[in-house]
């Protein structure tokens, strides 16, 4: 069950702000099935968005934090690895199944004129100022949705783990695997007298000289 909706009537009213707790039992369903689980000791993550309506679609900016436990890429032991992810996503009304009618084929004349709006469409506009840039539907992540509702876990999900690092690390430094100590050297079997034997030490040879 979805844990991060918004309603599009709370949206009526304009841009909305919102602050979705990523709980223990929400990451470990979302990091299911990988090498990867929250700490045992770890704070909940924060997702915050806003959202704003576009028409019939729904603009979703925001980010999301949390910290999932990995394995060292260096010495291999456990490594509590913070992850920050930033959201922009589209959310459009998803398409309806095609009518059976099928309609009938355009002029000459409309697709005269359909040929001339596409290559306007496609005419390169003016470079805007810094302050006027605006994210256009080519620069978004789209989503679709049914009903009234939006549904974010999956796009929070899917956002926190393509910025999970490659190699994770339990700390900037860490040294690596520790070599092993080589074993001391046993000792010789002619090296260890018998006991029984001991007495015979003290006997002194004549020299022969």
């Amino acid at each position: 069950m979805a844990e991060f909706v918004i309603k599009l009537r709370d949206l009526e009213a304009g841009e909305k702000p919102y602050r979705f707790e990523l709980s223990r039992s929400w990451l470990e369903r979302a990091l299911a099935g990988t090498d990867m689980s929250p700490p045992d000791d770890a704070n909940p993550g924060i997702a915050t968005v806003k959202a704003m309506l576009s028409g019939r679609d729904v603009l979703v900016r925001g980010e999301v934090d949390a910290e999932i436990a990995m394995t060292c890429a260096r010495c291999l032991g456990p490594a509590v690895v913070p992850v920050h992810a930033p959201i922009t996503a589209l959310f459009t009304p998803a398409p309806s199944a095609p009518a059976a009618a099928t309609s009938p084929a355009p002029t000459a004349d409309a697709a005269a004129r359909e040929g001339t709006a596409q290559r306007r469409a496609r005419k390169p506009k003016p470079e805007p100022d810094d302050a006027d840039v605006e994210l256009s539907g080519d620069d978004l992540d789209r989503e679709h949705f049914t009903g009234e509702t939006i549904a974010l876990d999956d796009l929070v999900r899917d956002q926190l783990l393509i910025e999970v690092p490659f190699n994770p690390l339990c700390r900037e430094d860490c040294p690596g695997i520790a070599p092993e100590r080589a074993p001391a050297p046993l000792e010789s079997k002619a090296d260890v007298i018998d006991p029984r034997f001991a007495p015979l030490l003290a006997i002194k040879l004549p020299n022969k000289e």
